[in-house]
């Protein structure tokens, strides 16, 4: 007489839980707390007290049966999601080793200009600006580069230093004032990181400060 689904499905379930009672019952104590499920009385390293809990189940599948189980396609799928959970920690690890490089170079590059803010007092120090005919033509026209040179030659170099700084900090304020107007240009950071923007929001501002110093200057464009 043919049995149905249901009945057999019950003779392999208990089946099967009957020879892991007998396998565990040789050294533990099995109890069993549901028709398809045990328990077993452990204690942990610690010598705390806990209970293994076996459920023993044959799933009918899904849209109550009409899709039969497969175990073979769920193995799949779980070694699939290993493998996709291990690379995304090897991505997310490689991302936390850049940023961390990036904040060490960042914090590097920032303690250079800090220790180098202070070049205009040293005493028989030549200015960067002495070694850089861009930046001293940033001074204005001809007529008052020369002024300035005349300057240096019948004061020194520490009153040269000092006259350059105040000029450079005087053209870095004004530049920073454009830019709290228009924020449409070229901005140039801390860290010497220069971009161009078509408009930077504060919050936008606030961030591009944060990963790369202060605004040193600001050059507006149309």
């Amino acid at each position: 007489m043919a049995i149905s689904r249901k009945v057999e499905r019950d003779i392999l379930r208990n089946d099967y839980l009957n020879k892991i009672i007998s396998y565990f019952s040789e050294s533990e104590e099995v109890l069993r707390v549901k028709s398809n499920e045990i328990a077993l009385p452990v204690v942990g390293c610690e010598g705390n007290e806990d209970f293994i809990v076996i459920t023993v189940k044959v799933p009918t599948g899904a849209d109550k049966g009409m899709t039969p189980y497969d175990g073979y396609s769920h193995a799949e799928e779980y070694e699939m999601k290993l493998k996709e959970n291990a690379e995304k920690k090897r991505l997310a690890e490689e991302k936390k080793k850049k940023k961390i490089q990036k904040d060490a170079e960042v914090r590097a590059k920032r303690k250079e200009i800090s220790e180098n803010k202070g070049w205009w007092k040293g005493e028989n120090k030549c200015s960067p600006l002495l070694n850089s005919h861009n930046a001293l033509c940033q001074l204005g026209p001809g007529a008052f580069v020369k002024k300035i040179t005349i300057y240096f030659f019948k004061f020194g170099v520490d009153k040269w230093n000092k006259v350059c700084y105040h000029i450079i900090r005087k053209r870095e304020r004004e530049d920073l004032e454009m830019a709290r107007t228009n924020t449409r240009g070229w901005y140039t950071f801390e860290d010497e990181y220069t971009c161009w923007v078509s408009g930077m929001s504060a919050q936008e501002k606030k961030m591009e400060i944060f990963k790369h110093g202060r605004i040193v200057k600001f050059v507006p464009t149309n």
